[in-house]
Protein backbone atom coordinates (compact mmCIF):
# COMPACT_ATOMS: atom_id res chain seq x y z
CA UNK A 1 0.00 0.00 0.00
CA UNK A 2 1.27 3.55 -0.78
CA UNK A 3 2.07 5.96 2.02
CA UNK A 4 -0.89 7.91 1.52
CA UNK A 5 -3.07 4.88 1.85
CA UNK A 6 -1.56 4.00 4.64
CA UNK A 7 -2.03 8.08 6.41
CA UNK A 8 -5.35 7.73 5.14
CA UNK A 9 -6.46 4.44 6.93
CA UNK A 10 -4.93 5.22 10.00
CA UNK A 11 -6.47 8.55 10.17
CA UNK A 12 -10.25 7.02 8.95
CA UNK A 13 -9.12 4.25 12.22
CA UNK A 14 -9.10 7.03 14.64
CA UNK A 15 -12.02 8.71 13.16
CA UNK A 16 -14.92 6.07 13.06
CA UNK A 17 -13.72 5.68 16.80
CA UNK A 18 -13.76 8.80 17.98
CA UNK A 19 -16.64 8.71 20.39
CA UNK A 20 -15.21 5.33 21.51
CA UNK A 21 -11.53 6.76 22.19
CA UNK A 22 -12.91 9.96 23.45
CA UNK A 23 -15.59 8.46 26.09
CA UNK A 24 -12.84 6.28 27.50
CA UNK A 25 -10.87 9.25 28.17
CA UNK A 26 -13.44 11.42 29.84
CA UNK A 27 -14.83 8.57 32.51
CA UNK A 28 -11.96 9.29 34.57
CA UNK A 29 -9.11 11.83 34.74
CA UNK A 30 -7.29 9.12 36.27
CA UNK A 31 -7.57 7.72 32.54
CA UNK A 32 -7.33 11.04 31.09
CA UNK A 33 -3.42 12.16 32.61
CA UNK A 34 -1.55 9.64 32.62
CA UNK A 35 -2.19 8.96 29.27
CA UNK A 36 -1.29 12.56 28.68
CA UNK A 37 1.85 12.46 30.59
CA UNK A 38 2.82 9.01 28.50
CA UNK A 39 2.25 11.04 25.01
CA UNK A 40 4.24 13.79 25.80
CA UNK A 41 7.29 11.61 27.24
CA UNK A 42 7.12 9.93 23.90
CA UNK A 43 10.64 9.91 22.03
CA UNK A 44 9.77 12.02 19.67
CA UNK A 45 6.94 12.90 21.55
CA UNK A 46 3.09 12.53 20.30
CA UNK A 47 2.37 15.55 21.89
CA UNK A 48 4.05 18.63 23.22
CA UNK A 49 4.80 19.33 26.97
CA UNK A 50 2.60 22.82 26.64
CA UNK A 51 0.10 20.63 24.80
CA UNK A 52 -0.17 18.60 27.66
CA UNK A 53 -0.13 21.12 29.87
CA UNK A 54 -3.31 22.70 28.32
CA UNK A 55 -5.52 19.14 28.40
CA UNK A 56 -4.50 18.88 32.46
CA UNK A 57 -5.23 22.64 32.96
CA UNK A 58 -8.79 22.32 35.09
CA UNK A 59 -8.83 25.98 35.79
CA UNK A 60 -9.45 26.73 31.66
CA UNK A 61 -13.33 26.10 32.44
CA UNK A 62 -13.15 23.79 29.38
CA UNK A 63 -14.86 20.09 30.73
CA UNK A 64 -13.10 17.14 30.81
CA UNK A 65 -15.11 15.67 28.01
CA UNK A 66 -14.23 18.73 25.59
CA UNK A 67 -10.28 18.38 26.05
CA UNK A 68 -10.41 14.84 25.75
CA UNK A 69 -12.29 15.20 22.33
CA UNK A 70 -9.55 17.69 21.60
CA UNK A 71 -6.88 15.98 21.85
CA UNK A 72 -8.64 12.85 19.90
CA UNK A 73 -8.91 15.40 17.08
CA UNK A 74 -4.84 16.01 17.73
CA UNK A 75 -4.06 11.92 17.55
CA UNK A 76 -5.76 12.07 14.26
CA UNK A 77 -4.35 14.98 12.48
CA UNK A 78 -0.77 13.24 13.99
CA UNK A 79 -1.57 9.85 12.31
CA UNK A 80 -2.67 11.43 9.17
CA UNK A 81 1.20 12.66 8.64
CA UNK A 82 2.73 9.99 10.71
CA UNK A 83 0.51 7.12 10.44
CA UNK A 84 3.83 4.64 12.03
CA UNK A 85 2.88 7.24 15.50
CA UNK A 86 -0.70 5.04 15.70
CA UNK A 87 1.63 1.89 17.31
CA UNK A 88 3.03 3.75 19.62
CA UNK A 89 -0.42 5.59 20.75
CA UNK A 90 -2.70 2.36 20.86
CA UNK A 91 0.21 0.35 22.74
CA UNK A 92 -0.19 3.03 25.25
CA UNK A 93 -3.66 3.23 25.23
CA UNK A 94 -3.53 -0.19 26.23
CA UNK A 95 -0.80 -0.09 28.83
CA UNK A 96 -2.88 1.76 30.29
CA UNK A 97 -4.96 -1.04 32.36
CA UNK A 98 -8.50 0.43 31.71
CA UNK A 99 -11.16 -2.33 29.94
CA UNK A 100 -12.85 0.47 28.34
CA UNK A 101 -9.59 2.34 27.18
CA UNK A 102 -8.09 -1.01 25.90
CA UNK A 103 -11.28 -1.79 24.12
CA UNK A 104 -11.12 1.71 22.31
CA UNK A 105 -7.42 0.97 21.23
CA UNK A 106 -8.87 -2.60 20.25
CA UNK A 107 -11.22 -1.07 17.70
CA UNK A 108 -8.89 1.63 16.33
CA UNK A 109 -6.40 -1.24 15.39
CA UNK A 110 -9.00 -3.85 13.83
CA UNK A 111 -10.22 -0.72 11.85
CA UNK A 112 -6.92 -0.04 10.60
CA UNK A 113 -6.01 -3.57 9.44
CA UNK A 114 -2.81 -3.57 8.77
CA UNK A 115 0.08 -4.76 11.22
CA UNK A 116 0.85 -2.93 14.31
CA UNK A 117 4.10 -5.15 15.54
CA UNK A 118 4.49 -3.25 18.66
CA UNK A 119 0.64 -2.92 19.69
CA UNK A 120 0.12 -6.64 18.45
CA UNK A 121 3.64 -7.90 20.23
CA UNK A 122 2.08 -6.18 23.50
CA UNK A 123 -0.67 -8.03 23.51
CA UNK A 124 0.32 -11.23 22.86
CA UNK A 125 2.19 -10.83 25.61
CA UNK A 126 -0.42 -10.39 27.66
CA UNK A 127 -2.62 -12.62 26.24
CA UNK A 128 0.31 -15.41 27.73
CA UNK A 129 0.84 -14.16 30.90
CA UNK A 130 -2.94 -13.75 31.87
CA UNK A 131 -3.50 -17.31 33.33
CA UNK A 132 -2.51 -16.45 36.61
CA UNK A 133 -4.90 -15.12 38.99
CA UNK A 134 -1.16 -14.00 40.60
CA UNK A 135 -2.27 -14.11 43.85
CA UNK A 136 -4.34 -17.41 43.82
CA UNK A 137 -1.27 -19.51 42.95
CA UNK A 138 0.40 -18.31 46.27
CA UNK A 139 -2.78 -19.08 48.35
CA UNK A 140 -3.42 -22.76 46.98
CA UNK A 141 0.69 -23.85 47.36
CA UNK A 142 0.49 -21.78 50.90
CA UNK A 143 -2.73 -23.38 51.53
CA UNK A 144 -0.72 -26.90 50.46
CA UNK A 145 1.81 -26.51 52.88
CA UNK A 146 -0.44 -25.59 55.32
CA UNK A 147 -1.96 -28.89 55.16
CA UNK A 148 1.04 -31.09 54.79
CA UNK A 149 2.44 -29.51 58.31
CA UNK A 150 -0.71 -30.63 59.96
CA UNK A 151 -0.60 -33.97 58.24
CA UNK A 152 2.50 -34.43 59.37
CA UNK A 153 1.87 -33.33 62.88
CA UNK A 154 -0.78 -35.43 62.80
CA UNK A 155 0.78 -38.83 62.00
CA UNK A 156 3.82 -37.71 64.18
CA UNK A 157 1.64 -37.65 67.12
CA UNK A 158 -0.85 -40.51 65.87
CA UNK A 159 2.33 -43.16 65.97
CA UNK A 160 2.63 -43.63 69.76
CA UNK A 161 -0.99 -42.00 71.63
CA UNK A 162 -1.03 -41.80 75.09
CA UNK A 163 -3.99 -44.80 75.05
CA UNK A 164 -5.88 -44.88 78.14
CA UNK A 165 -5.90 -48.67 79.81
CA UNK A 166 -9.91 -48.84 78.50
CA UNK A 167 -9.60 -49.29 75.06
CA UNK A 168 -7.36 -52.49 76.04
CA UNK A 169 -9.65 -53.76 78.69
CA UNK A 170 -12.64 -53.74 76.22
CA UNK A 171 -10.90 -56.38 74.14
CA UNK A 172 -10.17 -58.46 76.93
CA UNK A 173 -13.74 -58.29 77.97
CA UNK A 174 -14.59 -59.64 74.41
CA UNK A 175 -12.18 -62.31 74.85
CA UNK A 176 -13.25 -63.28 78.01
CA UNK A 177 -16.68 -63.40 77.13
CA UNK A 178 -17.68 -67.53 77.61
CA UNK A 179 -19.64 -69.46 75.34
CA UNK A 180 -22.74 -70.84 77.53
CA UNK A 181 -25.36 -67.62 78.36
CA UNK A 182 -22.82 -65.23 77.10
CA UNK A 183 -21.99 -64.31 81.15
CA UNK A 184 -18.88 -62.44 81.29
CA UNK A 185 -15.88 -64.25 82.88
CA UNK A 186 -13.75 -62.54 85.34
CA UNK A 187 -9.83 -62.45 85.06
CA UNK A 188 -8.51 -63.73 88.02
CA UNK A 189 -6.66 -61.55 90.15
CA UNK A 190 -2.77 -60.72 89.71
CA UNK A 191 -2.66 -60.42 93.66
CA UNK A 192 -1.63 -63.70 95.65
CA UNK A 193 -4.29 -66.28 95.76
CA UNK A 194 -4.68 -68.34 98.94
CA UNK A 195 -3.89 -71.54 96.94
CA UNK A 196 -0.43 -70.09 97.05
CA UNK A 197 -0.28 -69.71 101.05
CA UNK A 198 -2.05 -73.47 101.56
CA UNK A 199 1.26 -74.62 99.73
CA UNK A 200 3.43 -72.91 101.79
CA UNK A 201 1.85 -74.49 104.87
CA UNK A 202 2.11 -78.16 103.52
CA UNK A 203 5.15 -77.74 103.26
CA UNK A 204 5.91 -77.05 106.70
CA UNK A 205 7.56 -80.71 108.57
CA UNK A 206 4.92 -81.77 111.53
CA UNK A 207 6.27 -80.87 115.13
CA UNK A 208 8.44 -82.98 116.41
CA UNK A 209 6.73 -85.64 119.05
CA UNK A 210 7.19 -85.62 122.86
CA UNK A 211 9.22 -88.68 124.43
CA UNK A 212 8.20 -87.65 127.76
CA UNK A 213 4.33 -88.58 127.31
CA UNK A 214 5.13 -91.87 125.85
Amino acid sequence: MQMEGVKKAARNAIRVNNHALSSALKKSPTYFQPILEKFAAQKPGIISEEEKDSYLDTYSGQSLQFRAGQLVASLQATVGVKPSTLDDILCILHENGAIVVQEAAKKIAKDYGLKLPKYDCLRSQKKTSRPIPAGNTETRVANEVANDTIATDDSSGAEEPDSPPVSNAGEERQLNCSDDGGQLRQRPSAAPSNESSGTEGADKPPPPSNPSSS
